[in-house]
């Protein structure tokens, strides 16, 4: 088991959940930001999924990071309003997608983005 949320079978993404008060400034480097998305990233690599870290602050609505290149390749487009986020080193080549969570799922409510069975 990994991740904070069980999945069922053929879902693409291991879902890392986090529900803390904490500023992150996505225009420069944010160290927590960076260790959240090191332990979805870690979590999803065991199982061979690709990581999707949710966050969540009090009174704001989830926010959504996944990495540029695994989750949109070949079926997924990244929402209007989201942002990309990395650094310079190989790991974070392409960077992650953030976006609110509501503005994805509204943007990749086809089933080929979330799942890999076709059925």
């Amino acid at each position: 088991m990994t991740g904070d949320l069980m999945v069922p079978e053929g879902f693409r993404f291991s879902i890392e959940c986090k529900a803390v008060n904490v500023h992150v400034d996505f225009l420069g480097e944010s160290v927590q930001f960076d260790r959240w998305l090191r332990q979805a990233t870690d979590d999803a690599q065991r199982i061979g999924k690709i990581p999707m870290l949710c966050w969540k602050q009090n009174r704001k609505g989830w926010i959504v990071a996944v990495p540029a290149r695994g989750a949109f390749k070949d079926c997924g487009r990244f929402p209007h309003y989201s942002i990309r986020y990395g650094h310079d080193t190989v790991q974070w080549q392409w960077g992650w997608i953030v976006c609110r969570l509501d503005a994805l799922l509204e943007t990749n409510n086809e089933r080929e983005f979330w799942f890999t069975d076709k059925n």
